[in-house]
Formats: structure tokens, C-alpha cells, sequence
């Protein structure tokens, strides 16, 4: 799928996340597909969609394989939510909301497993 503002997530199997962004247009229509880029192979497979649409966000891999999804633009403004992708069902089911909207932030996994989320305001995620 052409995309930009996209994040493109390592995970613990070597696979690639690949996850939202936008189709590179003028008008930059939001995506809330996903998929996975296997190396071994050069093939990408679908995995479910996001339930949000969203670019500019940030995907972090936590401790245990699975993928923290933050914020990012959707339509005209910012978001506040976050979504889980399980890399074992291939699935995201919503986290909890953000205190703060965050769009072109950055996210990332401090030493104890936390997640800082810096960019319009600064929080902490706990998994």
C-alpha cells in the first residue's frame, strides 16, 4: 500500500509493522490499514486494520512483542487515543486515551518497560 507519515515498527521476530500514515496525496486521506513486511521473504500481508485512522503517530515495541500505537492526526486535528497491536493474533484493540492530543511526537520505551510520549505535553505509559 503507497503511504507516507506511516510508522514502520522492528518486531522481536524480525518482521516489519507497518501501520497508518496517509496515501501521499494533496488532499493526505488518512489510513488505519496495517501490515507486515517479512524480509525473510520480501512479501507484505494485511493484517487487520486500526480502529482509528491516523498519520503522525508513533509505534513503539514494548517488552513483551506487542506494539503501543500513540495519537497522531486524524481528519483536521489531533488524537488522543492509543491502540495495542498483539503480533500473536495480528490484531490492535484500543489502550487507554492520552492525557494530551500528540501528533509528530515521539514515543519510547524507557528501561522499567514505561513508555515516555514527548510532543504537546509529555506522559507516561505504563503497559
Amino acid at each position: 500500500t503507497k503511504r507516507c507519515n506511516h510508522t514502520a515498527t522492528l518486531l522481536k521476530d524480525g518482521k516489519v509493522l507497518i501501520a497508518g500514515g496517509d496515501d501521499c496525496s494533496y488532499s493526505a486521506i488518512k489510513l488505519n490499514t496495517a501490515e507486515i513486511y517479512d524480509p525473510q521473504t520480501g512479501l507484505f500481508t494485511h493484517v487487520s486494520d486500526m480502529k482509528v485512522v491516523r498519520s503522525d503517530h508513533t509505534a513503539s515495541l514494548l517488552k513483551d512483542g506487542r506494539v503501543l500505537i500513540v495519537g497522531g492526526t486524524r481528519y483536521y486535528d489531533n488524537e488522543k487515543t492509543t491502540e495495542i497491536y498483539d503480533p500473536q493474533t495480528g490484531t490492535f484493540t484500543p489502550g487507554p486515551p492520552t492525557i494530551n492530543k500528540h501528533a509528530n511526537h515521539t514515543a519510547d520505551m524507557l528501561p522499567d518497560g514505561k513508555v515516555i510520549i514527548i510532543g504537546n505535553g509529555t506522559e507516561i505509559y505504563i503497559p
